[in-house]
C-alpha cells in the first residue's frame, strides 16, 4: 500500500511508541513523571476540590466500602417506613 503522506508509518511507529511505553510502565522502568506545577493556574479547580474533599473527609478516615455501606444500613434502622 503506498502512502505519499507517510501518515500510515507514522501511526503505526506511534502505536509501537505507546505500546512500549505500556510494557515499561508496567514492568516498572518507565522514567519518572515530571511534577506537577501547582502554582499554575490550570490546576486551581484541582485545589479546590482536594480542599472541599479534605473537609468531607475528615484526616484519617479509613473506612472501607464495606463498614461505610453497614454504616448506611445501621441508619436506615431510624427510617419510618411504615
Amino acid at each position: 500500500m503506498n502512502d505519499d503522506k507517510g501518515t500510515r508509518q507514522e501511526a503505526i511507529e506511534s502505536i509501537e511508541e505507546n505500546f512500549q511505553q505500556a510494557v515499561d510502565q508496567i514492568l516498572g522502568n518507565a522514567e519518572p513523571e515530571e511534577e506537577i506545577d501547582e502554582s499554575n493556574p490550570f490546576w486551581a479547580p484541582v485545589a479546590k476540590a482536594k480542599e472541599r474533599l479534605a473537609e468531607v473527609l475528615p484526616d484519617g478516615d479509613t473506612e472501607t466500602v464495606n463498614e461505610m455501606i453497614q454504616q448506611e444500613n445501621d441508619f436506615s434502622k431510624y427510617i419510618d417506613q411504615t
